[in-house]
């Protein structure tokens, strides 16, 4: 008999609105508000969040502060003031190299300028280029090899024309920038981010007097034309690459969202209703799963809510408050999947006391491997251990919706077989590993409800 593993994949059945959060860590507190806190995952592993603020307006200096948690502890407030004098909006623009140094980049008068963590000290400003009036804070991003992109907007004489530029780095020099699109936007009001795919595009969204999208090999989407202000705007992509947007109707406080299917756009679907506050952050956990925060004034305090989309169910969660700091208002999280762990980092006001605040909720699901094995359906993976491609088997006693996905050892999606309908048969997919190395795999089989799967080794 084979051993199979059985993966508790359903989301639904979890009690999502009773999340086991942590204690929250108090990481910095000062008088002075900060409005931009991060948080990523670093390539050993570890939870690295920061946040900057300057000093003066555009004249003097500024700093930026880290600190990283390892799995036990934060370690002590790492900070460094930074030269030249440089600006950094909302959010903190962060990104990780090859190398894993971590990225960061600011305005300096109308220079765009880039930094570097190597975990030591931060490296001498990098100039990208000298931008003309009105350029706003650039956007920051690493792809899927670990290559800095950035994108940079210039509004033109303070006008409704802004442009859009993309540059990236390679061989440790940035790319001259490119007119990537124009779009009609207002003065002090939009917002625009990056956002890279699993098939390594770099996608730009963008809401101002309108909502655009446009994506590397393809022109421009207006989704809403000239009828709201759309901001903010966040986008992110599940485990099956479709893009999910969300985005602040202004006048209405309503936040929305949209995704991609095919190549075409879902219909706006409500994720929060009307609220005072246009706090917003996405990002998609490891189980395809997509989170979404925002924060809303109750009671003359502000707190955050979540909500998340079940990929099993096709539906949204009730909303899950936040609120774990009496007499304090919560706002302004900033959410980060980790492998076991959603993080969020958060601003957090009482009386003349401003902080940073971190604090994570376990993740369900995980393979576990049992030795059940279902007598209504069939999986086979055969040759198992196998050099470079294997054949994975399956039958259906009757039409179901289907989810064939190959996993690596620590629950990352390594390559989406198909998700859809299939009628009842037997069916025969090709998995080719010469783009993955050696190690242990899991191929995981989820229909009516049931996620069942198989264990396989690839040698190289």
């Amino acid at each position: 008999m084979k051993k199979m593993i059985l993966v508790f994949f359903a989301i639904s059945t979890v009690a999502f609105g009773e999340l086991k959060w942590s204690e929250p860590m108090l990481l910095w507190s000062d008088t002075i508000r900060i409005w931009n806190p991060n948080i990523i995952q670093t390539t050993d592993g570890r939870i690295l969040a920061a946040w900057g603020k300057y000093y003066g307006y555009y004249g003097d200096s500024a700093k930026i502060f880290l600190r990283y948690y390892d799995g036990d502890q934060w370690s002590a407030l790492i900070e460094d003031r930074i030269f030249p004098p440089a600006s950094f909006g909302s959010p903190f623009p962060l990104a990780i190299d090859a190398d894993g140094c971590i990225w960061t980049m600011g305005v300096i008068d109308t220079s765009v300028y880039a930094f570097f963590w190597d975990g030591d000290k931060w490296s001498e400003p990098e100039w990208i280029w000298d931008a003309p009036r009105y350029s706003y804070n650039p956007r920051l991003i690493h792809d899927n090899n670990r290559r800095i992109w950035a994108v940079l907007n210039h509004n033109m004489s303070g006008g409704e024309e802004v442009y859009f530029y993309v540059t990236f780095r390679d061989n440790d020099q940035w790319s001259f920038p490119e007119r990537w699109v124009q779009t009609e936007w207002c003065m002090g009001g939009g917002d625009f981010r990056i956002g890279c795919d699993r098939s390594n595009q770099i996608w730009l969204v963008w809401g101002g007097l309108e909502l655009g999208v446009v994506c590397e090999g393809s022109g421009p989407e207006i989704l809403i034309p000239y009828v709201h202000t759309c901001q903010p705007v966040r986008i992110t992509f599940d485990s099956q690459n479709r893009a999910w947007l969300f985005y602040q109707f202004e006048f209405d406080s309503l936040t929305s969202s949209r995704h991609r299917v095919n190549s075409q756009w879902s219909p706006s679907d409500t994720v929060f209703s009307p609220s005072n506050w246009y706090d917003l952050s996405c990002c998609c956990d490891s189980d395809g799963v997509v989170w979404v925060a925002s924060s809303q004034d109750t009671a003359n305090l502000t707190h955050i809510i979540l909500r998340f989309y079940d990929p099993t169910t096709e539906r949204w969660s009730e909303i899950i408050a936040y609120d774990p700091l009496s007499n304090w208002c919560e706002y302004n999280p900033v959410l980060q999947a980790g492998k076991d762990h959603l993080w969020m980092i958060w601003n957090a006001d009482s009386a003349d006391t401003r902080g940073v605040f971190a604090s994570y909720a376990d993740l369900p699901g995980g393979i576990t491997e049992s030795s059940l094995i279902s007598e209504e359906f069939s999986l086979r993976v055969m040759p198992n251990p196998f050099r470079n491609k294997t054949n994975i088997r399956f039958s259906l006693p009757k039409k179901n919706y289907v989810r064939l996905n190959i996993y690596d050892a620590v629950g990352r999606l390594c390559t989406p077989l198909w998700n859809g309908w299939l009628e009842s048969g037997e069916y025969n997919f090709n998995w080719d590993t010469q783009a993955e190395i050696s190690g242990i795999y899991f191929c995981l089989f989820q229909v009516g409800g049931l996620t069942i799967g198989e264990k396989i080794i690839a040698v190289k």
